[in-house]
């Protein structure tokens, strides 16, 4: 999945202080879904790339919740 800063400024508005914030929501939500490996990757220019190893959500429950 890819989410542009931009959309999570706009829906994080009043939730999240700054974006190490968000990173830091994103990361325990890898967590929560059993990851034991995440990793950040900030080598390209304006992008930050978050994998993990977790068990997420299936596409109906994306879509649905």
């Amino acid at each position: 999945m890819t989410i542009s800063l931009d959309v999570l400024e706009h829906l994080g508005v009043g939730l999240y202080s700054n974006v190490p914030a968000v990173l830091s929501e994103a990361v325990a939500n890898a967590w929560d879904a059993d990851a034991q490996h995440v990793w950040i990757d900030t080598t390209q220019p304006n992008t930050i790339t978050m994998e993990d190893d977790g068990h997420g959500m299936s596409i109906d429950d994306a879509n649905n919740r």
